[in-house]
């Protein structure tokens, strides 16, 4: 009888102590788990494109690059390795290069001042390093320059320009939501399909954030 008592309380010891590891200061064990291997990744709309009946592009989005450059001598990256302007002579000659601008003596000014800079930490190139296309930034990074950096957007390209331009209107960036908004014809009637709507969804990751391979 008593070594019948004794293994039932053995049995609730362990049950208790089980419940008291599945919750630890009053939070579930699984919740935090879940939180731990679990990424969420925010997905933004990317507004839709425009197509004629026989399937030519009419508005479309051209992903597109802003260029700046480090010129602070104290900036370095993140394994800790210089990462600004160390040749601003070699670096102006080589943009200019790529860009097409070796004669054009405006943007040498800009680019010559620009990278010469020494109260700043980082510049612009005026228009000059705006709207790149990613030929150019891909021939840019190809010339390995430290500093030289980019920020990257989507523009809306109308390929025809003109044509039946007062049918399908046109968008532009709104600065407040950062969004691109018909303002005109097709692109302002059918704006609030063409935006279309951002959404999120979740990963299953391992201790390291490396997603996990999905169960066949």
């Amino acid at each position: 009888m008593i070594l019948m008592l004794l293994f039932f309380l053995i049995v609730i010891f362990n049950t208790t102590k089980l419940e008291i590891l599945h919750v630890s200061h009053g939070r579930n064990l699984d919740n935090i788990a879940n939180m731990l291997y679990t990424e969420k990744i925010e997905n933004s709309s990317q507004r839709g494109d425009i197509y004629s009946s026989d399937g030519e592009a009419l508005a479309i989005n051209v992903p597109t690059y802003d260029m700046y450059a480090i010129v602070d001598k104290d900036y370095k990256d993140l394994l800790g390795k210089p990462d600004y302007v160390m040749d601003p002579d070699k670096t102006e000659k080589d943009l200019l290069g790529v860009l097409n601008l070796t004669n054009d003596e405006n943007a040498k000014k800009i680019f010559h001042e620009q990278l010469n800079k020494t109260d700043v930490k980082q510049v612009e190139f005026s228009t000059y390093g705006k709207s790149l296309s990613v030929d150019q930034k891909n021939a840019i990074d190809k010339k390995n320059l430290p500093g030289i950096k980019f920020n990257s957007h989507v523009e809306r390209r109308y390929p025809f320009n003109d044509f039946a331009s007062y049918i399908l209107g046109y968008s532009v960036l709104d600065d407040e939501n950062k969004n691109v908004v018909g303002k005109m014809g097709v692109e302002k009637m059918m704006d609030g399909f063409l935006k279309g709507q951002d959404f999120s969804s979740s990963l299953k990751v391992d201790h390291n954030k490396i997603p996990l391979k999905q169960q066949q």
